[in-house]
């Protein structure tokens, strides 16, 4: 026990030694009396420590100084779990640590500023910059460009969002309806609906699906189509001014010549609208009042006709025709900007495909034989795998013949340059296959 004793006493001269006694700050430091008052009862806590150590159990361990507990406490305090982040700012910001010393600042992930953190923690700063990040504003307008392109449902209609929750009950309505919406939206046959593994599937997943049949689906596309011209109709009323572009083509499978009429206006948030007005049968010879006809025609279908801007045709003689008909009809009207004189649009890609098919008339036979040569090859199975095997023996790169569209000078140019890499696969082919007579020789 004496033991003991003598040893506490020691440690508690050691502490005297190393501080200030309360009655020396009181006299030396001129303090306020909140300072001097708190400094007098640490004193009183040092000297009564003697006498609860020596009262206490001899086996008890000597009790810790004043520093200690303190930074035992920071570290218990330190030691707690962090609040979680509840900021916004936090969504678009992470801690990182720089230099040497490894300072925290708040760094963004978009543009990777860096923002250094104050002590109480507050995130005005981030916030602010949050809101107007440049990088972060165009990664959500190019997010917001593509979910404007679904078509089914419409983005614009909030009803639409409710329809897509589920009720929790089967409706063969709703069901006829999707069914109708997927068929066009992937251009699937009527048929489709018909087939065995079609309703197996839908029979596995929904028991109380019903088989459609192929005139049951036409009418329900009719319906849909009838629903979402309705739309359209109600969206074009808003418009102030709109474009219009049409092309002629005619279908090499059907014989049956088409005219497709595009309209183009921008809307209220200064975006590029385009949507598909029109897709109808123009019988031959196509003169140009008949082109005429089906514009205008168009145009009363959809309710436009006082709000055309501007026509877009191809650089061609009949076309020149009808925009001539059409112009005297809404200069009548007087519903024409600048009299007129910017309702006829030549279209500058057809009349740069025009020059380029006059350059490339200088290798017309050139061109025909290679053309005829792709044909020739690409006709049956066994000529494509004769064609294959001599492309692997002289390692080259496994490519396929590209077959082009006369009146579109870029996809000539295409075939032309394929063409070009199998120059030495020609000749070889020709010695496979007797009847192919309009080998490129090697100067074409």
């Amino acid at each position: 026990m004496d033991k003991f004793a003598e040893d506490v006493s020691s440690q508690l001269g050691r502490t005297g030694a190393n501080s200030t006694s309360p009655m020396n700050i009181i006299d030396t430091e001129g303090g306020n009396d909140n300072e001097k008052e708190l400094e007098y009862s640490l004193g009183d806590e040092e000297l009564g420590s003697e006498e609860e150590q020596l009262e206490g159990d001899t086996q008890a361990p000597v009790q810790r100084s004043n520093q200690d507990a303190i930074e035992g406490d920071t570290l218990d305090a330190f030691n707690k779990k962090k609040r979680a982040r509840k900021s916004e700012a936090w969504d678009d910001f992470e801690d990182v640590e720089v230099g040497p010393q490894k300072k925290i600042y708040s760094e963004c992930k978009h543009c990777q500023s860096r923002f250094k953190k104050t002590k109480i923690g507050t995130t005005s700063s981030l916030l602010r910059h949050r809101k107007n990040c440049p990088k972060r504003l165009e990664k959500l307008k190019i997010i917001e460009a593509h979910q404007q392109k679904l078509n089914f449902p419409a983005t614009d209609s909030s009803s639409n969002a409710h329809s897509l929750l589920h009720t929790g009950k089967f409706d063969m309505a709703a069901m006829r309806q999707s069914a109708a919406e997927w068929v066009l939206m992937h251009e699937h046959p009527f048929s489709i609906v018909k087939e065995d593994g079609f309703n197996l599937m839908m029979k596995k997943g929904m028991p109380e699906w019903q088989k459609i049949s192929r005139t049951t689906n036409k009418k329900d596309c009719l319906s849909v189509y009838e629903r979402e011209k309705q739309k359209l109709k109600h969206l074009l009323s808003k418009v102030k001014k709109i474009s219009l572009t049409t092309d002629l083509w005619k279908s090499k499978n059907q014989k049956i010549e088409y005219m497709v009429i595009t309209g183009h206006w921008i809307d209220s948030q200064w975006r590029l609208q385009k949507r598909v007005l029109n897709f109808v049968h123009v019988p031959p010879p196509r003169p140009g009042i008949g082109i005429a006809d089906a514009i205008y025609k168009c145009m009363l279908d959809w309710g436009i006709e006082s709000k055309i801007y501007t026509v877009s045709v191809d650089n061609v003689s009949n076309n020149d025709t009808a925009l001539r008909c059409l112009k005297d009809t809404f200069s009548r009207n007087k519903c024409l900007l600048a009299k007129g004189k910017l309702f006829h649009v030549r279209c500058c890609a057809h009349i740069l495909n025009l020059m380029v098919q006059d350059g490339l008339s200088e290798i017309e036979e050139i061109s025909h034989d290679i053309r005829a040569s792709v044909e020739f090859v690409n006709k049956t199975e066994g000529r494509r795998l004769i064609f294959g095997e001599i492309v692997h023996q002289l390692r080259l790169p496994e490519r396929v013949l590209i077959y082009d569209c006369k009146t579109r000078w870029n996809s000539t140019y295409e075939m032309l340059a394929c063409a070009l890499m199998f120059n030495e696969v020609f000749s070889r082919f020709k010695d496979r296959e007797p009847s192919y007579t309009f080998c490129p020789s090697t100067e074409d």
